[in-house]
């Protein structure tokens, strides 16, 4: 008679444990064999971009090519490129990233070797940079509440008496912690009247912003608030922001809820808001009621301005990993969020 023993239910176990093992051995070898292959992949593309670019400086003066067409490169199957160049600075300035799926590297006038990750503001390894939507974050530049058609700061006081000095604070090493801001706005009174001040941002000759929206937008605005005398949340401690249509108009207004201001210590204030029909511009301000004496202190500095209901880690231009997309300290930036 035939022996039919088959296999134990241990020794089925002990198979499909073994064959699991085998399996995630080869998976953790193929992904890094796939990793390995989009590091090269990446590597290689900059290195002959960066050739490319060299090659056209060499032909024009060492004027660096203004774009990427103008160099000869274009996008490859799954290799994207980025290009930033600046001719005016001295030395001239070009970066190049190129991201093979989700594998970032950069080449510079800097930094002649391929490099793991991007250029300052680009995306990198599959992460989309983001834009600070802010000219003059850090209160740089301040502009009269009769404006200049600029995107930036302006100041005015409220109530009769009140009055007082305005003053940019520049090269500073008491910003908010950890933000790497070195400048703010610095309001100090004088007399003390009935009640309160703005801080505003967006202003210009108008009275409307000139800072542009669109209807369904969704926006998370921030900014940074230190008082040199304790505030509770009695009376308007907030973000305030109003919209216009395309001829000026305001068309509504809606404030964030009220903060406490802890004495000589920074407080961010954020909202996010989402455009409402018919808006073309924005506007917002720190609108304070505060109860300060003679010679009481109010800073601000650090707005931003993002697409999206995130509220990010501050960040401009001079944040690492970020650059300006204009002029240094007065135009929008873009990085990767920190």
């Amino acid at each position: 008679m035939l022996n039919r023993k088959g296999f134990t239910i241990v020794e089925l176990l002990i198979v499909i444990v073994v064959i699991a093992i085998l399996a995630a051995i080869t998976i953790v070898a193929y992904n890094g064999i796939q990793n390995q292959a989009k590091n090269s992949a990446a590597q290689s593309a900059v290195s002959q971009a960066s050739k490319k670019i060299l090659a056209e400086a060499v032909k024009n003066a060492d004027q660096y090519p203004a774009s990427l067409s103008a160099a000869g490169i274009t996008d490859s199957g799954s290799t994207t490129y980025q290009y930033t160049v600046n001719n005016s600075s001295n030395p001239r300035y070009y970066c190049i990233t190129a991201t093979n799926v989700d594998r970032s590297y950069y080449v510079s006038s800097t930094t002649s070797a391929p490099t793991a990750g991007g250029c300052p503001g680009h995306d990198a390894n599959g992460e989309a940079a983001i834009v600070n939507l802010a000219h003059s974050p850090q209160a740089n530049t301040i502009y009269a509440s009769s404006g200049a058609g600029k995107i930036g700061w302006f100041s005015r006081w409220f109530g009769s008496g009140s009055s007082g000095t305005v003053t940019p604070i520049t090269n500073a090493s008491d910003g908010p912690p950890g933000t790497g801001i070195t400048s703010y706005l610095r309001k100090q009174w004088d007399t003390i009247g009935t009640h309160t001040l703005d801080v505003g941002w967006g202003h210009t000759a108008s009275g409307a912003s000139s800072f542009p929206v669109t209807p369904g937008q969704t926006l998370t605005l921030s900014s940074y608030v230190r008082t040199s005398i304790a505030q509770t949340d009695s009376g308007s401690k907030r973000l305030w922001w109003t919209f216009y249509d395309s001829s000026g108009n305001s068309i509504g207004s809606n404030a964030s809820t009220n903060a406490v201001f802890p004495a000589g210590q920074w407080v961010r204030l954020s909202a996010t808001i989402t455009i409402p029909a018919n808006a073309a511009y924005l506007t917002f301000r720190q609108d304070l009621y505060l109860s300060m004496t003679a010679d009481s202190r109010l800073d601000a500095t650090g707005v931003m301005v993002t697409e999206g209901p995130t509220l990010h880690s501050y960040a401009d231009g001079s944040s690492p990993n970020w650059s300006w997309l204009g002029a240094p300290n007065d135009s929008q930036s873009r990085g990767l969020a920190l």
